[in-house]
């Protein structure tokens, strides 16, 4: 759906198809914000609908990196050492804390490790040379801004957008929202069952954690 058609979705549900009461504007906003909402949701689920990478060069005796503008959620750091697409020897950085970032010795050389620190990261050891970080992270969705636009979520989510808007329409109304939580929950549901089964190329498996095997004797 397009923003338009979400709109137009959120005032048949409030009872106000001219827009009289709830405004273009404030439903733009409480739309977008509902957006982020679903997208921490499915990023929750664990099936990287926003995972991208992105690689930046290295500078030699600098150690710590701001982060991409759009960068959300975190997934794996990677040293780029040699090798040229798709044939790289690439190595995985460690994530570390700032306190444990005492462990590594001082000095330049190549990175092995990694913290994060507000809107950058920190590697250790400093980079002695021009290496290549890869960085592979979900994006915060962009948000709409125009009718045309249609969201950044699947499908078959779009209306839990329009559901998740109008609670804050709801809100501002101080009217009863119980029976859009239940169709939240609907969703939600919804979204766990379809991260079960995306993946289903392989029969599922059971581990053994002991010899089940019963050995009788006289």
């Amino acid at each position: 759906m397009t923003r338009a058609e979400l709109k137009t979705l959120m005032w048949s549900w409030v009872d106000d198809p001219d827009g009289g009461y709830f405004t273009d504007a404030n439903l733009n906003t409480w739309l977008n914000n509902a957006q982020k909402h679903v997208q921490r949701q499915l990023i929750q689920s664990g099936e990287l609908y926003y995972a991208e990478e992105v690689q930046t060069t290295l500078v030699a005796n600098t150690q710590e990196y701001t982060l991409p503008t759009d960068y959300l959620r975190h997934h794996r750091m990677e040293l780029i050492v040699s090798g040229t697409y798709p044939n790289e020897n690439r190595v995985v950085l460690r994530q570390v804390t700032p306190v444990q970032a005492a462990q590594f010795a001082s000095g330049t050389g190549q990175p092995a490790a990694y913290y994060l620190k507000k809107d950058s990261f920190v590697l250790l050891k400093c980079p002695s040379q021009a290496y290549t970080v890869a960085l592979i992270y979900s994006y915060l969705v962009a948000d709409m801004v125009s009718d045309l636009d249609e969201p950044d979520v699947p499908t078959q989510y779009h209306e839990y957008i329009a559901v998740v808007a109008t609670i804050d329409a709801f809100l501002k109304d101080q009217r009863d929202i119980t029976n859009l939580n239940e169709k939240v929950k609907y969703y939600e549901t919804l979204m766990k069952q379809d991260a079960q089964n995306r993946a289903v190329d392989s029969p599922r498996e059971v581990v053994v954690t002991e010899n089940d095997c019963v050995y009788w004797g006289y």
